[in-house]
């Protein structure tokens, strides 16, 4: 009986989402880089580009390197005047750097056509200023 009132008031969708939801408790955490936003000044430089990126790849997580080591997401980048797939990766992140994730703005000019700008993903101190990028992190695993 239970079911049966679960599916109506959830339906199809509503059950498959508490089924993967309950999943989801069983798997284990990814630890992910910390992220923030782009300081006012002092940030990446925007670049006009002709394009949106590609949609994203799938990335594959090779197992956990170490337990100090953080997951970064593959990106698009704009390199060499076209996007470039940067795959995802275990880092060793500083303590006090954050990455801010790169950003897509349109403007709209007065001829209606407008500009894409493009704000590569950068690494931050805290406190201020820009962090090394942190160093990929050995998978003995692979």
């Amino acid at each position: 009986m239970v079911h049966l009132v679960l599916k109506r008031s959830l339906g199809w969708a509503g059950l498959l989402g508490l089924s993967y939801g309950c999943c989801l408790g069983c798997a284990p955490t990814l630890r992910e880089i910390p992220r923030g936003e782009h300081p006012m000044n002092g940030g990446a430089a925007p670049i006009a580009v002709d394009s949106a990126p590609p949609p994203a790849r799938i990335d594959t997580v090779q197992p956990e390197p170490d337990p100090e080591c953080a997951w970064a997401d593959g990106q698009w980048r704009w390199e060499d005047n076209r996007w470039q797939w940067q795959a995802g990766n275990w880092v060793r992140v500083a303590p006090d750097c954050y990455y801010a994730d790169a950003l897509m703005i349109w403007v709209a000019t007065q001829t209606g056509k407008g500009i894409l700008f493009y704000t590569h993903g950068q690494w931050y101190q805290r406190a201020g200023g820009l962090c090394p990028t942190p160093p990929v992190c050995a998978n003995d695993a692979q």
